[in-house]
């Protein structure tokens, strides 16, 4: 696809050839090339860098909610340890009382 885009461009480029339809061409466009459009008589040229700057913000988005994510995890784990912990002095409780039941 990438190679029709570019022979369909380079093509539409040159003078005296007529221009070249396909399907795709203006999506690939807005991803690979830049493109002119008329609007009230102007020119007004489209940023090429667009579609990186949105996959780089949303990039940005995802980090920012893995971090929190992480963040969530991590207070489970110290949670779960706090757990641990507790079930571990309580055992030791018990067998203290049992020792002490066995020893009467």
């Amino acid at each position: 696809m990438l190679g029709t885009y570019r022979r369909i461009k380079r093509r539409n480029g040159t003078s005296g050839e007529s221009a070249t339809n396909w399907d795709f061409f203006d999506e690939m466009d807005d991803v690979y090339g830049t493109q002119f459009t008329q609007v009230v008589g102007t020119a007004q040229k489209r940023k090429r860098n667009e579609v990186i700057e949105f996959l780089a913000s949303e990039s940005e988005k995802q980090a920012k909610l893995l971090e929190a994510l992480v963040e969530s995890e991590k207070g489970k784990v110290n949670i779960e340890k706090e757990k641990v912990q507790e079930l571990r002095s309580i055992r030791n409780l018990y067998e203290k009382i049992l020792e002490r039941n066995l020893n009467t």
